[in-house]
């Protein structure tokens, strides 16, 4: 009997419990009160939104002025340097001559770097070589 009655005291409970949600929210739909809160927090979620939208935009504005602004300095152009340095060749050749002779010896040795670049290609290519200790594996090891 206990456990009867107790199982139709859980089931009315429930139902009163729903039935006192389901008042409070019909009362809220209503509530003239609720409505002006509910309108002020969208409004306050707006004027946030709108603020942030405001100051992304004057942030793109002050980097694009001082992006236009940016003056590359003397230093990192290299345009004065090249003709710097074409004027010290041209002043060089004249003072010693064409340098045809050592072009001849940058050609060979050129050629000779070019063949030991070659030779240690190829001895990394026949051993395994570790990039994170810098050396050259003979035996793979497992």
């Amino acid at each position: 009997m206990e456990k009867e009655n107790k199982k139709t005291r859980e089931k009315a409970k429930k139902e009163r419990n729903e039935l006192v949600r389901q008042l409070v929210a019909f009362i809220r739909k209503r509530d003239k009160r609720v409505q002006a809160h509910r309108k002020l927090v969208e409004e306050q979620n707006a004027e946030k939104t709108r603020k942030a939208e405001e100051f992304r935009r004057q942030q793109k504005l002050k980097q694009a002025k001082l992006a236009e602004q940016y003056k590359e300095q003397s230093w990192i152009t290299m345009s004065d340097l090249e003709r710097e340095l074409q004027e010290m060749e041209a002043q060089y050749e004249k003072e010693f001559g064409d340098g045809s002779d050592d072009e001849d010896e940058l050609e060979e040795q050129e050629t000779k770097d070019k063949l030991h670049d070659e030779t240690e290609e190829a001895e990394f290519l026949d051993g395994l070589y570790c990039p994170a200790c810098d050396k050259l594996l003979k035996a793979k090891k497992m």
